[in-house]
């Protein structure tokens, strides 16, 4: 039997853990195939964007996020 997953009111979906461990790539592309929507890893070099990244200035975005949602949380 498959997996399933509730569509949120955004239209997101939480792949299933034992998925995305099998995907093992965090880019997908979706193709409509008559009845079914196929699901599949992008192993291209310039569709795995984790390569591209860099990760000292994610770190540092992240932080400022961070910040930024706690800081308008205490000023309610």
């Amino acid at each position: 039997m498959g997996k399933t997953a509730k569509v949120t009111s955004k239209g997101q979906v939480t792949i299933p853990k034992e998925i995305r461990e099998h995907l093992d790539s965090r880019v997908v592309e979706f193709e409509i195939e008559n009845d079914k929507v196929i699901l599949r890893a992008v192993r291209r070099e310039a569709g795995d964007l984790k390569r591209y990244a860099n990760p000292d200035l994610i770190s540092q975005e992240e932080g400022a996020w961070a910040q930024t949602v706690k800081d308008r949380h205490e000023n309610r």
